[in-house]
């Protein structure tokens, strides 16, 4: 008669590293999608801000009969005053006072943009956008390549400025550029 030893309990060394694999392959998904999660927010979050001071932008304009602010000077459009040129890298430091006072009179100027370049003013004397006057715009970088700018009048760039076919103006180092045309006081 055989002698049977107990049985032995617990997971082979195959079922554990089983169990590893299924586990890490969970996380590196969960780790993906969590990421592409706070990109789309902080996109959101940054076209809420432009949203806001487009909407303020307008009813400026059109209390007024002016534009928030003129000559060829770069505001930033937050209370923070925090925002970068088109290179992204240099600061934005004129005084953006008597803007934000302007556009204070119509709502609330937002405190800060979400992504270090903020947001900011471009204004040419002279610019149009389908050959209407049109010198005030709002410019602000989202991430994503070819990402959707959120706002109407989204214009592209060059020398004949055209609203965009599509709902950005460029892309480029992964991150989509979007200048958003107000409209011309002389328009009213």
């Amino acid at each position: 008669m055989k002698v049977w030893a107990p049985k032995q309990k617990g997971f082979t060394i195959v079922e554990l590293l089983i169990v590893i694999v299924v586990i890490a392959i969970l996380a590196a998904i969960s780790i993906v999608a969590y990421n592409g999660i706070q990109d789309r927010a902080k996109n959101n979050a940054m076209i809420s801000v432009a949203t806001q001071v487009y909407k303020l932008s307008l009813a400026y304009i059109n209390g007024s009969g002016q534009l928030p602010a003129t000559g060829t000077t770069t505001y930033c459009l937050t209370r923070d005053n925090l925002c970068t040129s088109d290179s992204g890298s240099t600061p934005v430091t004129s005084d953006n006072s008597t803007m934000l006072t302007n556009l204070s009179a119509y709502g609330t100027v937002p405190n800060s943009a979400p992504y270090p370049a903020g947001i900011r003013t471009s204004h040419v004397t002279g610019r149009t956008v389908n050959n209407v006057l049109n010198p005030f715009f709002i410019v602000y970088w989202i991430k994503g390549t070819n990402s959707n700018c959120g706002l109407p009048t989204v214009t592209g760039t060059g020398t004949a400025w055209i609203s965009s076919p599509t709902s950005y103006t460029s892309s480029s180092n992964g991150m989509t550029y979007c200048i958003v045309a107000t409209q011309d006081p002389s328009s009213l």
